[in-house]
């Protein structure tokens, strides 16, 4: 499905009690309230799109945030309270794919060597990454590429 824009969403008010925008993440919050909301709630979609977002360079969605911690989004979204038990079996999964996202964007910024650590460690916690061809070949092009200087 995507991501969902703020803006293409409704949500009844009585819902942001039981669900909220987690405050102690800067990235992903978005991703943690819409995803516990689709698992507990009945959503519809409406066809064709109402709005449509045009998405900047400068977005904080393509930011490499230093404290950025994808354990700490995982964590959040997958809270036993909010989640129901039959998609709590993906947990490894969701971690997997947002360290992969991390892992791309510090590549997009030019920081190689943060990039290649972290995809060691993501493959040596999920192998299966290894059979994920654009970010073997991304890891492969970083053991060649040094550091971007900062600004």
């Amino acid at each position: 499905m995507g991501s969902i824009p703020h803006g293409a969403i409704l949500v009844r008010r009585a819902l942001f009690g039981r669900f909220e925008y987690p405050e102690q993440v800067r990235n992903n919050e978005d991703l943690v309230f819409h995803a516990q909301l689709l698992a507990n709630c009945n959503c519809v979609s409406l066809e064709p799109p109402l709005v449509t977002i045009h998405r900047r360079p400068d977005s904080l969605r393509h930011a490499v945030e230093p404290e950025e911690v994808p354990e700490r989004v995982t964590a959040l979204l997958f809270d036993a309270g909010k989640l129901p038990p039959r998609l709590i079996s993906l947990r490894h999964r969701f971690l997997t794919s947002r360290r992969l996202s991390r892992f791309r964007r510090l590549y997009r910024a030019g920081c190689y060597s943060a990039a290649r650590k972290a995809y060691l460690d993501i493959v040596r916690d999920s192998p299966a990454a290894l059979l994920q061809w654009s970010y073997l070949k991304k890891y492969l092009r970083a053991l060649f590429r040094r550091d971007r200087a900062r600004s």
